[in-house]
């Protein structure tokens, strides 16, 4: 199999059926917001990423995603204490399935030149969940010790 990720113009990573909406939710946000993380990571000087996302970092979730950063009081599924937020919960959904922890799929992440993570509603480029994923490991540990003002 590795042979064969490695020597693919094209990988598709199929995420699973039309009954799980969660997934192509979650494939849309992380298209829409990927590159704007990905342009926050750039922007900084090497090294600086780590650790070091301020609410100032994130201003531009607010303002362009305000849908992003409304809590909503009845979604019970955020790991996050107190209401949480669809989109976000659909997100870690998808980063927290059994699905990424198969062998095949780790030799597809790292082998491939060009994986689409795909389900039956939706699309995105494997980059795009690596800078997400990224950005959530980030803001996770900026978050224990700040409440960003601009969540509503």
């Amino acid at each position: 199999m590795a042979t064969l990720y490695a020597s693919a113009e094209l990988v598709i990573g199929w995420l699973g059926t039309a009954e799980q909406p969660r997934i192509a939710k979650a494939l849309e946000c992380i298209a829409a917001i990927g590159p704007w993380f990905n342009a926050m990571k750039t922007m900084r000087p090497a090294g600086e990423w780590e650790g070091q996302i301020t609410e100032q970092d994130l201003a531009w979730l607010d303002f362009l995603f305000p849908h992003l950063c409304n809590l909503d009081p009845s979604d019970t599924e955020h790991p996050r204490p107190g209401p949480g937020n669809r989109t976000w919960s659909n997100v870690c959904f998808l980063l927290e399935l059994p699905y990424w922890h198969r062998l095949w799929i780790f030799q597809e992440s790292v082998l491939a030149d060009r994986l689409i993570l795909a389900c039956p509603l939706a699309a995105t480029p494997y980059s795009m969940l690596e800078h997400i994923a990224d950005a959530v490991r980030q803001i996770d540990r900026w978050w224990l010790g700040h409440a960003p003002s601009f969540l509503h």
